[in-house]
């Protein structure tokens, strides 16, 4: 992968994919809920883009992602633990009995690597680690000695994550999922929480997926608020375009409903109109609102809808009080 291959891509979605890969503003990461590798907002070092494939590399890992007709990414915003921030994402979705993968619970030798990004790798003896997830295998090929030794003696036992962690530092580690995989050598690239592994969970009930989804990995954009200050608006109307187009239609819906009533000036008590239901806005719908005040407020650079901030954002609206003192 020396060089930057210029084939299209198999359909637009898998075209943006490709384009996310070789673009070193976005981070990605795949794998499972608790185990994810991370392929890093670092300069691409090789990219190379085909029909039904995209490979690139940085100098801390390697990415691989094959065409998947039912790939279906999920565009959202969350909030963040800064009182007026924000944070958007991109999660990569595949129902549930596409994303299934083997399940193992031992530490199980598979063979050859013939997924390995690099053909030169694909001779390479490789070992699933037994994690149990539904929608990742989580292997390790070993190159150092003592890796190659722990791997003979742990065969079709169950080893503690924290002791692979200390064990296999210097192997490559490869997080497969069925849309593609990402390899790397660097500890700081791969992070394994056994306390989520153990709760069966799929997600952070922060990112609103639709029901019957399951995210195999997830897209990081740039955050506007963190960009250089000549960048920062375009990059804010860039996600803007993607949410429009990946989102939740329900969420991007209110989203826009609650700017246009900002815009216009109405009263807090609108938004109960702005609802497609009766009743209270859910959790999902709440944090919209509250990141269309954060995002109008960074935006304009001022407080100007302070009754909606002190309805439906208390941490924005005392962040303003108190900046203001």
């Amino acid at each position: 992968m020396d060089g930057v291959a210029s084939s299209p891509a198999s359909s637009p979605d898998f075209n943006w994919l490709a384009e996310v890969v070789a673009d070193p503003r976005y981070e990605i990461s795949l794998g499972a809920f608790g185990a994810v590798g991370q392929f890093p907002r670092e300069p691409r070092t090789g990219v190379d883009v085909g029909v039904n494939r995209v490979a690139a590399t940085t100098e801390t890992a390697r990415i691989a992602f094959n065409h998947h007709p039912r790939l279906q990414p999920i565009a959202f915003e969350t909030l963040s633990s800064d009182p007026e921030g924000w944070n958007p994402a991109i999660a990569l979705c595949l129902p549930h009995a596409e994303a299934r993968m083997s399940g193992r619970t031992l530490w199980t030798p598979v063979g050859p690597d013939k997924g390995a990004i690099d053909p030169l790798d694909r001779s390479m003896a490789c070992y699933d680690i037994g994690l149990d997830s539904a929608c990742a295998d989580i292997f390790i090929r070993p190159s150092s000695a003592a890796g190659r030794r722990h791997s003979a003696l742990a065969r079709y036992k169950k080893i503690a994550v924290a002791s692979l962690l200390e064990r296999h530092v210097e192997d490559v580690w490869v997080f497969q999922t069925a849309v593609g995989r990402i390899e790397t050598l660097h500890p700081g690239r791969r992070h394994i929480f056994a306390n989520l592994l153990s709760k069966d969970l799929t997600h952070s009930s922060a990112a609103p997926i639709p029901d019957g989804l399951l995210p195999v990995g997830y897209v990081l954009p740039p955050n506007p608020r963190h960009s250089r200050p000549e960048d920062a608006a375009s990059c804010h109307a860039a996600y803007q375009h993607l949410l429009d187009r990946f989102g939740r239609r329900d969420l991007v819906r209110l989203k826009r409903k609650v700017e246009d009533a900002l815009e216009a000036g109405r009263p807090p008590a609108a938004l109960a109109t702005l609802l497609d239901h009766s009743g209270p806005p859910s959790r999902a719908e709440m944090a919209c609102v509250r990141i269309a005040l954060r995002q109008r407020r960074w935006l304009r650079r001022q407080r100007d809808r302070s009754e909606w901030e002190e309805a439906y954002d208390r941490p924005l609206a005392e962040s303003a009080l108190s900046l203001s003192a």
